[in-house]
């Protein structure tokens, strides 16, 4: 298991935090949550059983990694992209 990636992040006078986590070869998934106040606003899972099987032993870590922090990444691009603003919206109307 691969330790994973937080940050926070404001945007829109908000403060977000993705969190990133690998869940180990028995159960080869990366997932990235982004939250708010709390509460989980998106979810990203990936599998990465194909590196398993594909990549040699002695590199599966940096493959690993590699893709966490791609995805990581992709999930704070979208938030800054605007993504979720009409979720968030949404929910301070009520």
């Amino acid at each position: 298991m691969i330790t994973g990636f937080n940050h926070n992040i404001k945007y829109k006078n908000r403060i977000y935090h993705v969190q990133t986590e690998d869940s180990g070869l028995k159960n080869p998934h990366i997932i990235t949550h982004l939250f708010v106040g709390g509460n989980i606003i998106a979810t990203k899972k990936a599998d990465y059983t194909h590196l398993v099987a594909s990549t040699p032993p002695e590199k599966l870590g940096d493959a690993i990694r590699a893709m966490m922090e791609e995805q990581h990444k992709t999930l704070l691009r979208t938030l800054i992209h605007g993504k979720f603003d009409n979720a968030l919206n949404a929910e301070n109307a009520h």
